[in-house]
């Protein structure tokens, strides 16, 4: 299960960090930063990396909680692996707006708050064991019925 979980996070964030790397390397060619159309989409990137970073796996975690508490449902592993592996897809997509904020001529304060959100996104959607522990506690899993 945590290798599965390792696999799916590092192939996805791999792919947005080799465009990063290509990013910074054709710098020079592609003449970035372009100008932003309107100063308002600076806000709203911050916001959109603000959502995919957090509010959006907190809101999902507490959803799927409530949800089986609520209903006293049992989760499954496979609704486990499921819940997981959108965590790490959601904060990916906070991860994949940073170069988008290095590609536009943002704000400091914009390009800085994206930014950390994209480091925060990565460090929340790790799939550590001692993440996947307290998931699987509050999922009332225990790590014998993962390994069936």
């Amino acid at each position: 299960m945590n290798k599965k979980l390792k696999h799916t996070y590092i192939s996805i964030n791999s792919i947005i960090m080799a465009v990063i790397i290509i990013l910074w390397l054709l710098q020079d060619r592609l003449g970035y930063p372009y100008p932003m159309p309107q100063k308002l989409l600076q806000v709203g990137l911050a916001i959109l990396s603000a959502l995919f970073a957090m509010v959006l796996p907190v809101w999902m975690r507490i959803w799927a909680f409530s949800a089986y508490h609520r209903r006293r449902l049992k989760a499954t592993y496979k609704d486990f692996i499921r819940f997981e592996k959108l965590t790490i897809i959601s904060s990916a997509f906070a991860f994949a707006l940073a170069p988008v904020a290095f590609l536009f001529e943002l704000n400091l304060w914009a390009r800085y708050f994206i930014t950390f959100m994209a480091i925060y996104a990565l460090y929340f959607s790790y799939p550590s064991d001692k993440k996947l522990n307290t998931d699987l506690r509050l999922f009332k899993l225990s790590q014998n019925e993962t390994l069936e």
